[in-house]
C-alpha cells in the first residue's frame, strides 16, 4: 500500500566558472562591459518530488531508480553585456541628439536539455503484481532492445521515416523493445531512470536603445527588443508514449517550465518596441 515517507535523497555538485570584463571605454569601439557565465554541474536522486515527473520510489528497495534528476541541467551558458556604441566619437562633428546614447546589449544563453526515460506504460492498480511482484508497475520504464546501449538521436527540424511512420524524430523508437519484450521479474524496472536527455536549447536576445537628453533633467529613451533574435526553435520534449503513432517524435515547441510561469517560451522572434520618459 502506497504511503508518504521521507525517503527521496538527492546530491548536486557542480563546476562554475565566469569572466568578467569591466567597464572600459575605447575611442574606436566605444564603451562596453560583459560578464561570461559557465555551469557544468549534475544532480541525482531517487526522485524529484511532487510537480516533477517521478515522485514515487519502489518500497523495497528505495534506491533502484536513482538516477539524473528530471531537472538535471549537465551544462549552461549565459553571456551578457552592454556596448554603448561610439557614433558620437566616429562622428564628432554630427548632431549629439541623434549620434549619442546609442547602446546595445545581448543577453545569449545556451544549455542542454532535460532528462528523458520511457514508461511501460504498465497499470497504476496497486493490486496487481506488477513485474517486482509489489504491486508497483508504474514505476517500470521500457526496456531497451536487444544490443541497444545507447540510444541515436537525430536533429527534429529534418524529417525522417521510420517503421513507415514519418515525423520529425529525435529518437529511434526501434531502439526499444517495447513491441518484443517487456520488463519481468529479472529486470522489473526496464530502462534506467532518466538515462538520456533532450533537445537542447539556445537563445538571444537584443536591445537596441537610443536615449536622448531633452532638457538637463528629462530624456526620452527609446528602445528596440527582440527575444530569440535568430529565431532558433526551441524543441519541445520528445513524445515518450510508447503506444502513440508519434512515438520518438517531437510535435511541439518548449514552454517555460523553469520559471514556473507556464508561458510559452521565445520559439519564434518576437519583437517589441517602447519609449520611456524620464523627469
Amino acid at each position: 500500500e502506497p504511503e508518504f515517507a521521507n525517503i527521496s535523497f538527492a546530491s548536486y555538485n557542480s563546476l562554475e566558472a565566469s569572466l568578467t570584463k569591466r567597464l572600459s571605454n575605447n575611442r574606436h569601439i566605444g564603451t562596453t562591459y560583459f560578464t561570461l557565465g559557465y555551469t557544468y554541474g549534475r544532480t541525482i536522486d531517487n526522485a524529484s518530488g511532487f510537480r516533477n515527473r517521478s515522485s514515487q520510489v519502489p518500497t523495497f528497495d528505495i534506491g533502484a531508480l536513482r538516477g539524473p534528476s528530471d531537472f538535471d541541467l549537465a551544462n549552461r551558458l549565459v553571456l551578457s553585456g552592454d556596448w554603448d556604441l561610439p557614433f558620437d566619437q566616429m562622428w564628432s562633428d554630427g548632431p549629439k541628439r541623434l549620434t549619442s546614447g546609442w547602446s546595445l546589449r545581448p543577453i545569449l544563453t545556451w544549455r542542454t536539455g532535460f532528462p528523458v526515460d520511457v514508461s511501460a506504460q504498465l497499470s497504476g492498480n496497486p493490486a496487481l503484481p506488477g513485474p517486482s511482484g509489489a504491486g508497483d508497475g508504474y514505476l517500470a520504464n521500457t526496456p531497451l532492445a536487444a544490443g541497444i546501449t545507447s540510444i541515436q538521436t537525430y536533429d527534429p527540424k529534418h524529417s525522417a521515416t521510420i517503421n513507415g511512420i514519418p515525423g520529425n524524430y529525435y529518437f529511434n523508437p526501434n531502439d526499444f523493445a517495447y513491441v518484443t519484450d517487456m520488463p519481468t521479474a529479472a529486470d522489473p524496472y526496464g530502462s534506467p531512470r532518466n538515462f538520456f536527455y533532450g533537445p537542447h536549447r539556445t537563445n538571444l536576445d537584443m536591445t537596441l536603445s537610443k536615449t536622448t537628453a531633452i532638457t538637463e533633467q528629462v530624456k526620452l529613451e527609446f528602445r528596440a527588443e527582440a527575444f530569440n533574435i535568430l529565431n532558433h526553435t526551441e524543441f519541445a520534449q520528445p513524445n515518450t508514449n510508447i503506444f502513440s503513432p508519434l512515438f520518438g517524435q517531437i510535435t511541439n515547441i518548449a514552454f517555460n517550465y523553469t520559471d514556473g510561469s507556464y508561458s510559452p517560451s521565445p520559439s519564434s522572434r518576437i519583437l517589441q518596441l517602447a519609449l520611456r520618459l524620464t523627469f
